[in-house]
């Protein structure tokens, strides 16, 4: 299966471990392990804790996963919220006035920015 990557990607890639200091608009701590491209630091949607928002940057797989996100309306760009996000459940999201549920699987493919 062909592999693609929508959204922003830099070959200089790297992991960034370390606990990062930033501060959002409402004073909470950042702390996430993130990817860091393009000096922004990108985590799974499957990280991002409920109530967070963020925008989607890169949605990594073939051309039918593509299709189905931008069929529901999650492309590079839109501003998701985390509605709900269980461990070993699927991740619930409000993106564009529509609340939709994603496996882990599909969500663990879709990589975010957060956005305050």
């Amino acid at each position: 299966m062909k592999e693609h990557i929508v959204g922003t990607f830099s070959k200089n890639a790297f992991f960034c471990e370390s606990v990062k200091s930033n501060k959002n608009k409402d004073g909470s701590m950042i702390n996430d392990k993130c990817q860091m491209i393009n000096d922004k630091c990108h985590i799974l949607l499957t990280e991002l804790a409920a109530g967070k928002q963020a925008q989607v940057e890169i949605i990594q797989g073939g051309n039918n996963l593509i299709s189905r996100m931008a069929g529901v309306g999650i492309t590079p760009g839109v501003e998701v919220t985390m509605v709900q996000n269980f461990r070993k459940r699927p991740v619930i999201v409000n993106v564009r006035y529509t609340q939709i549920a994603l496996g882990r699987s599909v969500a663990s493919k879709i990589y975010v920015v957060h956005s305050g």
